[in-house]
C-alpha cells in the first residue's frame, strides 16, 4: 500500500510510492559519492582509531607528566577532548582527578599497579588476608598471588581481582572498571571509586586464570569507548563495517548535506546514521518513516479484518451475520 499524504505535506510528495528508506548495510548502502567536502571529515579504520587514541594519550602525558594509563583515564572522563583536559588541568587539578576517579596523591598516581607488589603492606606483615575471599597468604605467596591497585592501595588475591574484572567486562564495562575495595568516608563504608588502569587489568587477564576471550572483549570495548564517548566520531552503520568517521571543525551539522563516506565506500548521514536524504532534514525522514509505519499498520488491519465488496470493491468490515454473508 502506498503512503498517500495530503497536498500540504509537500516535503513528503514524491512520484515514487515506495516509502521504504533502508538503513545503510553492507548489502544495501548508498553507492553514490558523498557531496560533503572531505575537509569536513576524516575516514578512520580500526587501526587509525588506535593510533588517534595513542596520540591523544601521548599529548596528555607530555602536558601533565603523568603515566599513560592515567592520561587515558583523564581523556575518557573528558570525552577524549585534549583541550578540555588541558583547561581543567590548569584550572582545577583536584577536580579533574576526582572526576576521573584517580588519586590526587602524586606517588599513588605514579605507582603502576603490579602483581606481587613489594609495598610495605606486604613486607611488614607475615600473613596477608584477601578481604574478598578471606583467604590468608604468606608473604612469599602474597608477592606472587596478590595484586595492588594503584591510587588507592587496595590489595586482593589475583583470583578475586580476575573475577571482579570479568564480571565488569561481561556487564559491558571496560573504560571505567572501578576498584573492588571499600573505603570509609565520614564514618560510612563506600565502594572505592578509583578506576583500575588498563595495564593492571590486562596483566591480570593475561595470567592469574584470566580468559583470552574476556581480554579481547576488554580491549575491543576500550576502542569502542573512544568512539562512543567522542561526539565527533561515529561508527559506520553498515553491517559488519569496522570503520568510523571523525568530523572536523569545518563540519556543520545544519548544512544542506551531511552525508559522509567511510573507507569501504559506505555513504550515510552523519547526523542520523541513515542513508543520505538531502534535501530533506533528518526530522523530515523520521516523520516520513513514522507515517509509513502508520499506513502500513492500517493496511495490515484492512487485510486481516475487511473484505472487498464483490460489487463496488469498497473494503467492508463484517461485524455480524452468518458465515455465508
Amino acid at each position: 500500500m502506498s503512503c498517500n499524504v495530503d497536498d500540504s505535506d509537500e516535503i513528503f510528495d514524491d512520484d515514487d510510492d515506495d516509502c521504504s528508506m533502508e538503513v545503510c548495510t553492507k548489502d544495501s548502502h548508498h553507492s553514490g559519492p558523498s557531496n560533503m567536502p572531505e575537509s569536513c571529515y576524516v575516514k578512520l579504520t580500526a587501526d587509525d582509531i588506535v593510533k588517534e587514541q595513542r596520540k591523544l594519550i601521548q599529548n596528555v602525558v607530555e602536558l601533565t607528566k603523568l603515566p599513560g594509563h592515567t592520561a587515558r583515564q583523564l581523556l575518557q572522563e573528558m570525552k577524549w577532548s585534549f583541550e578540555n583536559v588541558a583547561v581543567l588541568y590548569y584550572d582545577d587539578q583536584d577536580k579533574l582527578f576526582a572526576k576521573a576517579g584517580i588519586s590526587v596523591n602524586g606517588e599513588a598516581i605514579d605507582a603502576v599497579a603490579v602483581r606481587g607488589s613489594s609495598g610495605s603492606f606486604v613486607l611488614d606483615q607475615q600473613t596477608i588476608t584477601c578481604q574478598v575471599c578471606l583467604e590468608d597468604f604468606e608473604r612469599e605467596e602474597a608477592e606472587k598471588g596478590m595484586s595492588t591497585a594503584s591510587g588507592c592501595g587496595h590489595v586482593f588475591c589475583n583470583a578475586c581481582w580476575v573475577r571482579h574484572i570479568t564480571t565488569q567486562v561481561k556487564e559491558g564495562q571496560a573504560a571505567r572498571i572501578s576498584c573492588a575495595g571499600e573505603t570509609f568516608v565520614e564514618g560510612k563504608r563506600r565502594r572505592c571509586n578509583i578506576i583500575l588502569d588498563e595495564c593492571f587489568v590486562e596483566e591480570l587477564l593475561r595470567g592469574s586464570g584470566g580468559s583470552a576471550e574476556i581480554l579481547k572483549k576488554y580491549q575491543t570495548r576500550l576502542i569502542d569507548s573512544y568512539v562512543n564517548n567522542n561526539p565527533t566520531i561515529k561508527w559506520c552503520p553498515a553491517t559488519d563495517c569496522t570503520n568510523a568517521i571523525r568530523v572536523t571543525d569545518s563540519f556543520d551539522p545544519s548544512s544542506f548535506d551531511t552525508s559522509v563516506e567511510c573507507s569501504d565506500g559506505h555513504v550515510w548521514c552523519f547526523n542520523c546514521l541513515d542513508e543520505p536524504h538531502a534535501p530533506a532534514e533528518c526530522s523530515n525522514v523520521k516523520e516520513w518513516r513514522k507515517k509509513c509505519q502508520e499506513d502500513s499498520a492500517t493496511s495490515n488491519w484492512l487485510v486481516a479484518y475487511t473484505k472487498d465488496c464483490p460489487n463496488c470493491k469498497v473494503a467492508i468490515n463484517k461485524d455480524g451475520g452468518c458465515n455465508h454473508m
